[in-house]
């Protein structure tokens, strides 16, 4: 049977992006390839259903350090936006506060008015949100409609800070003023792939990277597998190399750990879930018709790795993802979802893309 572990990443300087599952899997399997040998990858990708190796990372999510403990944010879920009447009951419920809030003189015909155009105007900014904490991610998964988020949201009970990330207000002051991450600019030279070398004439180009207050932001993933101690000697050489872009210019660094077993929200024994990864389903895995579906597909262009790849083609097959968060009505409940993409070949071995997830199941408002 496979276990949930929970893997934390510190960061030692200036990262490229959150890691996504594809990345976190990508960045595993070489680190399987260099301590154990290529056999041993393709041993596991070729019977991948039945390999006790097996691995399925979530997308990485912020982890907020403060001195009266630690903040795990999940993937915000991609519930359908409420109702024109909630959103007008809301409106009612809080217009004097926010005629208060505004500080102006309005008739009375048209404070209404004027509260539903501050509520509607203000759900683009929460709905933006990218991450909830586990305490307002778990009120969701178990049946909680989306409006009542909202509504403490306009009551100033959440907040929304840096990095899309929707907050209560407890937890908001336990974090401190502390600046939880910044982006910057970076210049780089133009490379030529085939010859690693600049290119004539060193052009420029410029990259937005982030940097994350290794004080107080840290990031974290899940993996799904049978036998994590087979994986404890690839975090510590992944510490080493690094995980994610530009590693040549020391970006991607993290101290790796491990901080064990973990159980995931399990709100229902329906197999209506959410995905902690890229997506992408095995054929027969959805049922496509339920009303119950609620997804984002992303548009991917994969890469090779070039700090191992040398030569030849770096681009892979154009896949379509579907974003963490997304809601989807599975057939059946099981430990994961989802499949290797085979995206190209190199050297006469396929090289697949990873669409594999771990789920969480939850209760939909209403159910």
């Amino acid at each position: 049977m496979m276990k949930t572990y929970r893997i934390l990443l510190k960061p030692k300087g200036i990262i490229k992006d959150i890691p996504s599952s594809e990345t976190l899997f990508g960045a595993i399997c070489w680190g399987v390839r260099t301590l154990y040998g290529e056999k041993e990858l393709v041993k596991i990708l070729n019977d991948y259903e039945g390999s006790k190796g097996k691995f399925i990372p979530s997308s990485a999510c912020p982890l907020l350090k403060s001195e009266n403990g630690v903040i795990y944010c999940f993937p915000k879920p991609v519930i359908p936006d409420p109702e024109i009447k909630e959103m007008d009951e809301t409106a009612a419920a809080l217009k004097s506060k926010i005629i208060q809030r505004a500080k102006v003189e309005i008739k009375e015909e048209n404070k209404l008015l004027f509260s539903k155009r501050i509520v509607l105007s203000q759900y683009r900014s929460f709905n933006k949100t990218k991450y909830l904490p586990e305490s307002l991610f778990n009120r969701l998964v178990k049946g909680e409609k989306i409006i009542k988020l909202y509504y403490e949201y306009l009551e100033e009970e959440l907040k929304i800070i840096k990095g899309g990330i929707l907050i209560t207000a407890n937890e908001f002051a336990k974090i401190g003023k502390e600046s939880l991450m910044e982006s910057r600019i970076s210049a780089r030279n133009k490379i030529d792939r085939l010859s690693f070398s600049t290119v004539p004439g060193g052009e420029l180009y410029y990259e937005e990277e982030i940097y994350l207050n290794p004080r107080v932001f840290h990031l974290y993933f899940f993996l799904l597998t049978e036998d994590i101690d087979f994986f404890d000697p690839i975090f510590r050489w992944l510490s080493d190399t690094g995980i994610g872009g530009n590693r040549t210019v020391g970006r991607g660094y993290y101290e790796i750990k491990n901080e064990g077993e973990v159980k995931l929200p399990d709100a229902t024994d329906k197999p209506l879930f959410i995905p902690l990864s890229k997506y992408l389903p095995a054929e027969n895995e959805i049922d496509w018709d339920s009303e119950k579906n609620y997804y984002q597909l992303i548009p991917y262009q994969p890469r090779f790795d070039t700090m191992f790849f040398k030569g030849g083609e770096f681009i892979k097959e154009r896949v379509t993802y579907l974003k963490e968060g997304s809601i989807l009505q599975a057939k059946a409940k099981k430990e994961y979802y989802g499949r290797l993409y085979p995206a190209a070949k190199f050297q006469n071995q396929t090289i697949y893309q990873c669409g594999l997830t771990i789920p969480v199941f939850l209760k939909m408002a209403g159910q």
